[in-house]
């Protein structure tokens, strides 16, 4: 069910917040600067995510109307600017961790960690995982003294790429709320720069590292 956008949002919160004290100025800026980078970086998730529902912008909207619609007007009067702009950032900011770039992909496919994973998908419940990882280790293992391999030629480029996303992408989403929270704090300095850094030398670390164990945590079954 689709929930109606409340009309006294957390923008507008954040915002009038910010006429009457002029120290949540910088936080006001900050998120409208961050809401705009986040957008963009957040439309590069589809890459290796395309077979999911949308992580982009517009999932990051509907938490935060849903948010608003749960609320309500008076409730979110009461928000401070500080907590208010915690809500609007967590919301772009938790699948960070879901933006996944080819360097990386060829990094983490050598590592022993990915193979050990890649070779215990053999034995995977879910046989569009189990097919694809044995697709791919036919691939993987073929050597030169082996190009007329049987079991090679049964399976097709597109089957191999459609493997590679599916297995890639379970791969990370395991481990995207980790991500998200090592972007969040800096510690990830190959996806740092993508969002100009969330403009952090401005942001209290306290307020980072919140953001950082509030996107840990969405992905962790408590």
């Amino acid at each position: 069910m689709e929930h109606l956008q409340a009309y006294y949002t957390l923008e507008k919160h954040l915002e009038e917040s910010s006429k009457f004290n002029s120290q949540f100025e910088i936080l006001n800026a900050i998120w409208k600067l961050n809401k705009k980078n986040l957008s963009k970086a957040l439309n590069n998730v589809h890459q290796f995510f395309p077979h999911y529902s949308l992580h982009e912008q517009s999932h990051s909207n509907n938490i935060v109307n849903n948010i608003e619609s749960f609320l309500g007007e008076k409730r979110i009067k009461r928000l401070s600017p500080t907590n208010t702009w915690l809500i609007l950032m967590a919301s772009f900011t938790h699948d960070l961790g879901m933006i996944v770039f080819q360097d990386l992909v060829e990094k983490e496919w050598l590592s022993e960690e990915f193979q050990t994973y890649l070779n215990g998908l053999k034995y995977n419940t879910d046989l569009d995982l189990k097919s694809s990882a044995e697709k791919l280790l036919i691939f993987q293992n073929i050597t030169k003294e082996e190009p007329d391999n049987p079991d090679l030629q049964n399976i097709t480029p597109i089957e191999i790429r459609n493997a590679v996303t599916l297995v890639v992408a379970e791969y990370m989403r395991k481990v995207h709320h980790q991500r998200s929270a090592e972007i969040i704090k800096g510690s990830n300095d190959v996806f740092y720069d993508l969002a100009n850094s969330f403009y952090s030398d401005q942001i209290p670390k306290r307020l980072l590292n919140l953001l950082g164990e509030v996107a840990y945590l969405h992905g962790v079954d408590l």
